[in-house]
């Protein structure tokens, strides 16, 4: 063994350890010697002008397509939101939260669905064939199917925002434009009425077979559940428009209405069948050959409470108080 290889790598390995400590000692130091950059401390305007709200709404959240001219029947849902609210002089303003939605819907239909297919097997013990393998339409016949879909997406809004201050004592209006991203958490579908017939048309012989389970063409009770295949991020368009009421100083309820749409196509790309050919299992609808586009539609009612951020401080940091002021008011800040 080469002790002076061995003998000046432990050396080198010393060194750099020694190098490390004395960093891990001059570093902090050295940081601490410096100047530090003072934090920006708000005045007691700008903290009322900052809100901390807490909505939840309900309404019409639903897809948006169709399965061979037919539109989906849309189901109710809603929607929970945490959001930081920012307002200036001017009553303009900005808006930025976390949320989750859930979306429902449902379809019946009658269709058939065909799919390019190669059997790998169907003429194996055929010596008249020069191969073993055939292409053919595999075609699946749907009968009164009934599939409900059902998702829950995390959401992140973004928003231009304007507050009309001292409409009244106690009320002011507030408006909202902007967008928000989604993923999906939680994409299932259940079927629950129905049934569909699988069968294969091959060219050679120009025969629609069926009723060959060992060929995978047979007929399947509709009563499967499984994950949608849908678009792993979507972004939608907003508007938020409603009514706050000054409930007391630093707390105010929020009282409006909201639509969103979806303006990317929530459907998977890729268009694969809704029967798999391999092992006859059901894929749903989104994401197959009879939905070219699914959208996602928010509309209703919400309900909030805003709490200014002087509120905010005194709840998470305790002491202090709100600012005093006459028993008139209960506005955290009046327009200027």
């Amino acid at each position: 063994m080469n002790t002076t290889y061995i003998k000046y790598n432990a050396m080198s390995w010393l060194k750099c350890f020694v190098l490390l400590m004395i960093l891990a000692i001059v570093a902090p130091t050295t940081a601490d010697a410096a100047p530090r950059k003072k934090k920006k401390k708000f005045t007691n305007i700008e903290l009322e002008n900052m809100f901390l709200v807490f909505d939840m709404g309900g309404g019409l959240y639903t897809y948006s397509y169709s399965v061979d001219g037919k539109s989906q029947n849309m189901k109710p849902g809603g929607t929970l939101n945490a959001t930081f609210q920012q307002f200036f002089y001017s009553g303009m303003g900005y808006g930025i939260g976390l949320g989750a939605s859930y979306y429902g819907a449902a379809t019946t239909f009658s269709a058939e669905e065909i799919v390019e297919s190669t059997d790998e097997n169907v003429h194996a013990n055929d010596l008249w064939r020069g191969e073993a393998s055939e292409t053919y339409a595999f075609r699946t016949y749907f009968n009164s199917v009934n599939e409900r879909q059902h998702l829950v997406q995390l959401e992140v809004p973004v928003m231009v925002m304007y507050k009309l201050k001292n409409m009244t004592e106690m009320w002011d209006f507030t408006v909202g434009l902007g967008a928000k991203l989604g993923v999906p958490l939680m994409k299932r579908y259940r079927l629950t009425d129905g049934l569909y017939e699988t069968r294969g048309y091959f060219g050679s012989t120009n025969v629609e077979y069926n009723n060959l389970p060992q060929h995978k063409f047979t007929v399947i009770e509709a009563n499967q559940t499984g994950k949608s295949r849908v678009s792993p991020v979507t972004g939608s368009l907003l508007l938020d428009a409603g009514f706050n009421y000054h409930w007391e100083r630093g707390k105010t309820l929020y009282f409006g209405l909201y639509f969103s749409y979806c303006i990317t196509n929530v459907s998977k790309g890729g268009k694969a069948g809704i029967v798999d050919v391999n092992n006859l299992s059901y894929k749903g609808v989104l994401g197959s050959t009879l939905v070219d586009n699914a959208h996602l539609i928010g509309a209703g009612a919400k309900v909030g409470l805003c709490l200014d951020f002087r509120r905010v401080k005194t709840i998470f940091k305790g002491g202090g108080s709100t600012r005093k002021i006459n028993a008139r008011s209960r506005r955290s800040v009046k327009s200027r």
